[in-house]
């Protein structure tokens, strides 16, 4: 019965990155050891894996991390093609590559508009490096994993203000959300918090796996899930989500 049937509806009330995604999708059920064996085979030093349950202002979450060594930080600047590479020589399965590789085009895209570049010299920062490799795999691995084909997102939440980066200050949407969010003409709803909500790798998912922006009007619950994320904030840093049908 692999014939990815599944519907994901997704409440990006606050907000949406990588860990949180992977996180839901492990507690809708996706199979831990096999991601963890996924996330082994890929031709880089990866880091141990995480998971736990957690509780984030009395919602319960499953929280994803990865354990960095400390000396972390040398910041690789791969290429698009660089971790492309590094995807391919894992050997996954058809379905879990095309999607990372489309995350990755997503964000390559929207990256080079930022700061006015080519896709193909585009370098990679943040999401060039080994942990967010590892994240976008599980992603993709954990959607191919439950057989979601369908993504129901009504908005995504996003913080106001300015954050700290490693291109210095930025302004919330950093310029690649942003390009993600008018590209692809995701529904964003501006919340009265200073803080980025969402990140690159958050949208990027957003925009490779969305089909829809409306809930049907009725619909039946199959299993309810959520995801913690990082960050504090006034609101939970949870991403909720439910399979439905």
């Amino acid at each position: 019965e692999n014939n990815m049937s599944e519907t994901l509806y997704l409440n990006c009330e606050n907000g949406i990155s990588g860990d949180m995604m992977v996180g839901l999708l492990l507690d809708l059920g996706a199979d831990e050891q096999k991601l963890i064996h996924t996330l082994e085979s890929l031709p880089i030093e990866s880091y141990p894996v995480c998971i736990q349950s957690v509780m984030k202002k009395n919602i319960p979450a499953c929280d994803y991390s990865l354990k960095k060594p400390n000396e972390e930080h040398l910041h690789r600047h791969r290429t698009l093609a660089e971790v492309k590479e590094i995807i391919e020589q894992a050997h996954l399965e058809s379905q879990i590559t095309e999607l990372a590789n489309k995350i990755y085009d997503i964000i390559a895209e929207a990256e080079a508009k930022a700061h006015e570049t080519t896709i193909q010299k585009v370098h990679f920062h943040e999401v060039g490096e080994n942990d967010s490799i590892m994240d976008i795999v599980a992603i993709a691995y954990c959607f191919c994993n439950l057989q979601i084909s369908k993504v129901i997102v009504p908005y995504v939440s996003e913080g106001k203000g300015s954050i700290m980066c490693q291109h210095g200050e930025m302004e919330v949407p950093v310029p690649a959300v942003s390009n993600i969010f008018s590209k692809y003409q995701i529904p964003m709803r501006r919340i009265e918090e200073n803080g980025e909500f969402v990140t690159p790798t958050g949208a990027a998912v957003l925009a490779a796996t969305v089909t829809s922006y409306e809930l049907p009007v009725t619909y039946q619950s199959i299993r309810r899930g959520a995801g913690a994320g990082k960050r504090e904030y006034n609101r939970p840093a949870v991403l909720q989500g439910e399979l439905i049908r």
